[in-house]
């Protein structure tokens, strides 16, 4: 069977080689140390073991059309939050460097049209609470994206980066 387990990436409540496998998705874009939560996977999962990253993006290569300002206040929001905007492309990195054979992926680049408002909407609740800007800021780009998806204008280019890491 699956067991999942919400906990800190970083101390895993397992014993040492006990597991076939780890997964993240929109983990190691948040975690403090990325480097340090890849070696508890490692330590944890058995010879042969694998951690899948099923998916984590590069923030800092995601592009807007309108440009909004959107995308940058989400770097920035994640930067003041300790977490690793940029985490798609360092991913594999950060595998061979805490000892995997890894194989990472990223996905065809394609726009998504944004044509629904709403869409935006925990972005912009994100924004408020973690990107350090003025209410009137936050104002401002909820106004240009509504504008823009309204008028069939809005869309986003977003690199997801996937693959996996093995156990050697």
């Amino acid at each position: 069977g699956v067991r999942t387990l919400a906990g800190d990436a970083h101390a895993m409540p397992f014993q040492d080689e006990t597991l076939d496998a780890v997964a993240f998705a929109f983990v190691l874009l948040w975690v403090k140390d990325p480097a340090r939560a890849l070696s508890e996977a490692w330590r944890v999962l058995r010879p042969g073991g694998a951690v899948l990253v099923l998916v984590e993006p590069d923030l800092c290569s995601r592009t807007d059309e309108p440009d909004t300002g959107l995308g940058r206040a989400i770097v920035r929001a994640v930067e003041r939050s300790g977490g690793h905007p940029d985490a798609g492309r360092r991913v594999a990195d950060w595998l061979r460097d805490a000892s995997f054979r890894a194989e990472i992926r990223s996905s065809p680049a394609q726009w998504a049209a944004i044509t629904n408002p709403a869409e935006a909407e925990h972005e912009l609740a994100f924004l408020r609470e973690r990107a350090g800007l003025t209410e009137s800021k936050v104002h401002a780009i909820a106004a240009l994206e509504r504008e823009a998806a309204l008028a069939g204008r809005r869309r986003v280019l977003l690199p997801l980066y996937y693959g996996m890491g093995i156990k050697g």
